[in-house]
């Protein structure tokens, strides 16, 4: 059960430090590279995405925290928190190969 903790805090730490220093699309209005707006469009679309799925995760353990009285429901809950970062490492991950294409 401490792995299955360990594990859930590596990886929250992990997908925050991605997004933290995740690039941000930004191109100088003058740079001869020029970034067409309906790509730029998507990338935000995958930020709110993200945005989304973090409160999703942050409303989840807020709403449990007080719950969990077993350790059949801390490991519940951990699951959940497992599988929402799960989503969330999906969504960086598909946000940096896009990112790339830019």
């Amino acid at each position: 059960d401490l792995n299955m903790m360990d594990s859930t805090i590596y990886r929250v730490d992990s997908v925050a430090e991605k997004i933290l220093h995740s690039p941000s699309g930004y191109k100088p209005l003058f740079n001869v590279l020029k970034v067409d707006e309906g790509k730029l469009e998507k990338l935000v679309e995958f930020d709110l995405s993200l945005g989304e799925n973090v409160t999703t995760l942050l409303n989840e353990v807020k709403e449990k925290s007080g719950k969990v009285s077993t350790i059949d429901d801390i490991r519940g809950l951990f699951q959940k928190v497992l599988a929402e970062i799960e989503k969330i490492e999906e969504l960086v991950n598909m946000r940096e190969n896009y990112i790339q294409l830019l």
